[in-house]
């Protein structure tokens, strides 16, 4: 999972936001069959219902908007 970390803190240094405001989650669409057991934040059905249960809003429109700017800014690989 260190990889995640790294996206993770990426983001947050570029968008100049904190680190424990993001939520790692890995989702596999389809009909992929995990071989062990997987952490909660890896899924492969229910993504939707993942994501609302992170109710609690801690960014404002303003950074919303800020964020969005600064995200499409850049280029694809």
């Amino acid at each position: 999972m260190a990889g995640f970390y790294r996206h993770i803190m990426a983001l947050s240094e570029y968008l100049g936001i904190d680190k424990n405001y993001f939520h790692s989650i890995v989702f596999f669409p389809g009909d992929a069959e995990f071989k062990t057991e997987m952490p909660e934040n890896v899924i492969k059905s229910g993504l939707s219902e993942y994501i609302k249960r992170f109710d609690r809003e801690i960014l404002s429109e303003e950074d919303i908007e800020q964020i969005n700017m600064k995200l499409s800014k850049i280029k694809p690989f």
